[in-house]
Order: C-alpha cells, then structure tokens, then sequence
C-alpha cells in the first residue's frame, strides 16, 4: 500500500472519536440538567424542613413564652429563646412587646435567610390582647453548603459515569464498527488488478451475521465480478497476445530453422535466428537476397534441388519433403540438411504464403554411419561365435576319431618295431593325427571351449623365460626385443595360453617381414575409465595388462584387418599357415575376459595390443608340480568309462600295458553297476564328460558316494562347462584333452593318483 493511501487512514479512528465527543457533550449537559434539578429539588426539600421546623418550634414555645411573656418573666424567657437556638439553623430569636420592648437572643445573620413572625397574643376575659411579635431568623448558609457539595459530588458521579460510557461507547464502536470500517476501507483503497484474487475477510469472531458481514459479502461478490471480469480481459488479451506471438515464440525456439515466404520465393517475410546457426549466415541476409540460402547447396546436391522448384506447387498444392541435401557453410564445413515445405493459403483457398522448415540432421548421418559400422562389427562378432559353435561341436566327435587312431598308431608303433617300412608309415599316420589334433586344439582356442588351468603370472617373467623359444621360432635375422613394465600387474591365466599367444603372434610378425626386421613385445599396467570406454567400443573399464607385440613387416589394408580373426582366413601361402593362429589369440584373450587391439598400415608394420584383467590384490603363486616317473608300472585298478566303444577298447588296452587293473563301462549305468559290485578298493574313476544317460561330473559323484577314497580324471574333446567353468578347471579337477597320447594319459594319472 502506498503511502497517499496509507495517510488517507491513519491509524486512529476520528469516526469513533467524533462520536465518543458528542456523546460526552451530551452526557455532559444532561449531567448538569440533571444535577440542577436534583441539587434544586433537594435545596427545596431543605426549606421545607426549615419551614417545618419553624413551625415546630412555634407548636413548641408559642405558648410557654406567651405565658411568660405576659408574666413578664424575662428570665425564663430568655431560656426559652435559647432553646429555639438549638433547633438546627436558627441563628436569631427577637421577641417585640406590644411597648417596642426588644428581647432577644442570639447574632441576627448575615446572607441568605428565612423568618418566621408568631403573633404573641393572650386571651384575658374574652378579649384577645396583644402582647407583641416573636420573630424567629434561620439562616439558608449551611445548606447552600451541602447544596454545593451534594452538586459537585453528583457531578464527580455522574462525570465519571459519562467518561466510562463514553470509553466504552468509543471501544465498542472501534473495534465492532471502526475497525471493521476501517479494514473495509484499506482494503478497497489497496485493491487492484494483481490482489483481485484475495477475498476480505474481516476475522470477526460473530455468530449472528450482520450489516458488517453484508457488506463484506457484498464487496467479495464485487470482487469476485471484477476478478471474472478481469480475467476474461485478461485471457482475452493473452488470446491475443499468444495469437501474436505463437509464431514466433515457437520459431525462435525450435533448433530447426523456420521461414515464412511468399508463393513466388521472391521474398522472405520471416527467418528463425536458427538460420545463422546452421548456415553460418545473418537472417538479415537472406531478407535482403530471398534466394541466397541456395548459394550454399553442395554443387553435387544443388541441381537437383533447384529442378524441384518448378514442380513443388502445382495443383493440387500439398507439403513437400526434399531430398536431403548439403550446404557448405562460410567456415567450408558441411553439413547435412532435410527441408519440407508447407503451403499456406487464405480464407478463399488460395495460395498465399509458403511456409517451411529445415533440419540439421548430420547428426543424424553420423550416427548412422556410426550405426553402421556397429551393425558390421555385430555381424562380424555372430560370424565369429558362430564358427565358434560350429567348431566346439565338431571337436568333440572329431577328437575322439582322432584318440583312437593316436591311440592305435602308437600301439602298432609297439608292435611293428621290428618292420621298418610298417613303422614308418605308422609314424607318418601319427603325425598327420597330431597336426590335425593341434587343429581342433586351435578351433577350441578361437571357439573359448578349450579347457585350461589359470594360476597367477607375472607376465614379465612368463615372456621373459619364453625369450630362448621365441628367438629360435622366428629365426636369426630377425631381432626381438622385450620392453617390460615398470607397473606391469599380475595375471591369472594358463601359462600354456601365454606360450600360444606370443608363438602365434612372434609366427604371424616373422611372416610380415620379407628380410630382415624386428619385433619388439612390451607390457605395461593400464586403466580405462567409462569416458574412454564410451569412445573406444569393445573396451571396458578397469585395470588391465597390457601385452603389446609388434613389427616392422609388410602390414596389412583394413580389408584384411577386418578377417584378421577369422578361421582359415589368411594372406599367406597354404604352405605357411592354415589361417588359426590369430583366430586362436583372438578366442584364448575373450576365454580370459580380455581384449585386443590392432593396428596395421600397408608397409608400416602391425601392432597387436592385448589387454588382460589384472590380479593386483593377489600373490604371484609358482606352483611346481611334483616330479611324476612314467617308467614304473601301474598297480592300481581304474574305473573306465567311456561311450565310444573304439576309445573304450583302445584305452583299456593302454592302461592294462601300463600295468593297471582296468574295469571298462560303455555306460554310466555301466559304470555304476560295476562299482557297487566290485568288492576291492576302485584307485581311480576316468570318465568321458558328456555321455547319453549323465555328464561324467554327476557320474563321478555317484561314484565318489560308493568309493569315498577314489580320484577322478576326466576327460573330453571339450567341457561344455560340466567340469569347468567357461573351459576354467575348479581346483582339484583333473582333466585329459582328447585325443591323448600314450604318455600324456600316464602323466595325468599319476598326477590324479598323487
């Protein structure tokens, strides 16, 4: 409230106290009216009581002071006169004899006073003589005093009584009336458009409504017709101002650029400030030159679109959606557009204006591109799993063919010692099944069905004890070095799966290279955090290992690094490799949970960077296996099963040559059939993984309740995760890849027996 308004209403109220005034005034003079009749009435009374007690006293003396004044006793009768002055105002008592003779008592009065004359007369024998005339004064002073003090103390009275009603006609009116007006009127006076919407309320705690809560009522009903008034005016002119400014507001809001043109693209009635964002150029340009804007249309784009022009709006008119085209913005950027137009036409139906918009959409184009080459790297991934499928089913099947003629071939070879040409040949049929076993030992590898023994490796040492291998792999003329990490972390793999990596890739590096050259193998510890992740696909963030491998060879062209990984896909002669080493890599770093990088350009050479899940918080463990002698002979009796019938009978006989006391099963229930019969001690279970009725885990834990003390070897072409999770063996499990040579079934069983 502003301060004109405020001083318009002090804070006082001069209604209530103007009519506390009159009221005092009012109550003022009848006070005095009243006190002066009252003070009158009873200064009356008093002159009556006077009057009355005059005439008491002349009931009282008239006769004693007649006898004794016709006795003429003057003494008595000046006691007789004093004794009226005792009666209460009667200052003088004055007898006159008939002679002029003046007897009196008392001082006559000064003022104010009242008289009394008694005729004194005596009858003496008929005749009334006179004798004189008594003459009694009282004085009117005593009660004009008390009529002054009973007046003064009836106006105190009556005064205060005033003042109290007066109060408290001034406090009732204030607060019931005053006040309550008083609010009204602050309220009005304050009112205006932005306190329509607050109703008076006076807080007046009545239970019987009355004129106040009328016009109180009647000031909200006001309010509230001015409120509706005031909002429909309102809604009116934000109808209007909406209709006005919609367009506008929308298009310069939008991130798409908006115009409004006429039918003939001759001029521009409005641009959106989006324009100079996409186009790099002022809307104010385009206002004064409508056709710029296709001056920035890549040329390969711009003919098509101005051949459309012609043909946009022809009847019947509709909207229109063109090509997406480029423009080449001041900066020689390009980007990517995709307009539409919209016609706009009168009342009539006329085509009257062209209205339009044009969208940045190279987003969008990068994104795709983007998506593209991620639907590839999907494609490529499933291609690879699949393969992966592919050869873990084969594996299985094609490794037991393959155990059982190793298995045959080596015990020919015992019994064709003496025949020459026989051993030869057999040895020949040896190796063509090893080569093919390291095949499918491969495709395990690429496929992560292979199964391994992780411990934890310092990879620095692990490289560097394979240095000697290395070097005699790749030759003399070729140099290799080994950069190790300062911080190089701790892994946990299958040292075999290390010597596979590094072979295959130092193998592939010498390949690369025509003459002399070099490879260099360096590791460190790195970390990739999400933001990286986000940038690089296939990473993952974390703490890793890095084990790099590079050379200065021929490199290869991204065609070829896009089939790197693929099986039996290679560059090199079928003389020089079968296409399964990098695919091997490849499967043995995504078995452990890592990753792997390349990067190769034509005669610059090849980098292979493989990163591997770091063990920071474990101890470096070198495991030594004990010593295990394969020349003494077996003593122990075996529980054999196996579904295969052909690797059943070849491995009985391998074992029963070693001396072991074999029990064959060509089934589980077989099996189990014949350790709940055998009444001695079963030393060893060695069963197939994936068999028709169980898997050998289930197997061996039936067989376990039977024979409490008896190990377990098992053995498969792969594990299908019965024994092994994702191809990693549980502590304690022993486990024999098929196909399997006469030695390497000894050492296992031996190790499985320890």
């Amino acid at each position: 409230m502003t301060d004109a308004k405020k001083s318009k209403f002090p804070a006082k109220s001069r209604l209530a106290g103007r009519l506390a005034i009159y009221i005092l005034f009012f109550s003022s003079f009848m006070t005095l009216v009243s006190t002066a009749y009252q003070t009158y009435a009873e200064f009356r009374k008093d002159i009556r009581n006077i009057e009355t007690g005059l005439d008491q006293i002349e009931r009282i003396y008239l006769k004693n002071i007649v006898a004794e004044l016709w006795t003429y006793d003057l003494n008595t009768l000046r006691m007789s006169l004093q004794g009226i002055l005792q009666f209460p105002d009667v200052k003088h008592v004055e007898i006159t004899t008939v002679k002029g003779d003046k007897i009196s008592e008392g001082d006559p009065p000064k003022g104010r006073m009242v008289q009394k004359n008694i005729s004194l007369s005596r009858e003496h024998r008929g005749t009334m003589i006179e004798l004189g005339m008594l003459t009694i004064t009282a004085t009117l002073e005593g009660i004009y005093q008390q009529m002054t003090e009973r007046g003064l103390m009836i106006l105190i009275t009556q005064g205060f009584q005033v003042f109290l009603i007066s109060a408290l006609v001034f406090s009732l009116f204030y607060f019931f009336i005053g006040k309550p007006l008083r609010s009204l009127a602050l309220y009005t006076s304050s009112l205006d458009m932005n306190t329509l919407d607050q109703p008076i309320d006076l807080k007046r705690n009545t239970k019987r409504r009355d004129e106040l809560d009328q016009v109180t009522d009647a000031l909200n009903g006001m309010r509230e017709r001015m409120m509706s008034g005031y909002l429909e005016l309102r809604q009116s002119e934000s109808t209007l101002r909406e209709s006005e400014m919609k367009f506008r507001q929308l298009a310069e809001n939008i991130p798409e650029v908006f115009w409004l043109g006429s039918s003939d693209w001759q001029q521009i009635f409005y641009i959106s400030p989006a324009y100079e964002k996409i186009w790099g150029k002022t809307p104010e340009s385009l206002y004064q030159s409508p056709m710029s804007w296709f001056e920035s249309i890549h040329p390969e784009d711009g003919k098509e679109i101005i051949e459309l022009f012609p043909v946009i709006w022809q009847p019947p008119f509709s909207p229109f959606i063109f090509p997406e085209y480029r423009i080449i913005r001041p900066d020689e950027t390009i980007r990517w557009i995709l307009a539409r137009a919209f016609p706009v036409f009168d009342e009539a139906g006329t085509l009257q204006r062209v209205a339009g918009i044009a969208e940045d959409i190279t987003e969008r184009k990068q994104d795709e591109a983007y998506k593209d080459t991620l639907q590839k790297q999907l494609l490529q991934a499933q291609k690879m799993e699949s393969i992966g499928r592919l050869a873990g089913g084969v594996a299985h099947d094609f490794n037991n063919m393959l155990g059982v003629i190793l298995g045959y071939a080596e015990l020919a070879l015992e019994q064709a010692s003496d025949n020459a040409a026989l051993h030869e040949s057999l040895r020949e049929i040896q190796r063509a099944a090893g080569r093919s076993a390291d095949i499918t030992r491969q495709l395990l590898a690429f496929a992560r069905k292979q199964t391994i023994d992780p411990r934890i490796l310092n990879l620095n040492e692990t490289v560097e004890s394979m240095l000697r291998m290395l070097r005699r792999l790749i030759g003399e003329d070729i140099s290799l070095s080994f950069v190790p990490g300062e911080h190089c972390f701790p892994v946990k793999m299958d040292p075999s799966q290390i010597d596979q990596i590094l072979a295959n890739l130092c193998i592939n590096s010498r390949d690369a290279i025509a003459q002399a050259g070099y490879i260099t193998i360096e590791t460190s510890g790195v970390a990739f955090d999400s933001t990286y992740c986000e940038d690089h696909p296939g990473f993952s963030p974390g703490t890793f290992t890095l084990l790099a491998v590079s050379d200065n060879g021929s490199g290869m062209e991204k065609e070829t690094l896009a089939n790197v990984f693929e099986p039996f896909f290679t560059t090199k002669t079928p003389d020089k490799g079968t296409g399964l080493g990098l695919a091997t890599v490849y499967g043995i770093v995504k078995q452990n949970n890592g990753f792997i990088n390349v990067y190769s350009e034509p005669e610059k050479g090849t980098t292979f960077r493989i990163y591997l899940p770091s063990c920071q918080k474990e101890e470096i463990s070198y495991e030594k296996k004990a010593e295990i002698s394969l020349e003494s002979k077996g003593k122990e009796t075996i529980l054999l099963v196996e579904d295969e019938p052909s690797i059943l009978k070849m491995a009985t006989m391998m074992l029963q040559r070693m001396g072991y006391m074999v029990l064959p099963a060509d089934s589980p229930k077989r099996a189990l059939e014949l350790a709940e019969s055998y009444s001695e001690k079963i030393h060893l279970l060695i069963t197939d993984v994936i068999m028709p009725e169980m898997n050998g885990r289930t197997l061996a834990r039936q067989i376990i309740s039977l024979h409490p003390d008896i190990k377990c070897l098992f053995m498969s072409g792969y594990t299908a995760n019965v024994i092994a999770h994702h191809g990693v063996l549980e502590k304690g499990v022993y486990f024999i890849q098929k196909p399997f040579s006469r030695e390497g079934l000894a050492g296992k069983i031996k190790e499985a027996l320890l």
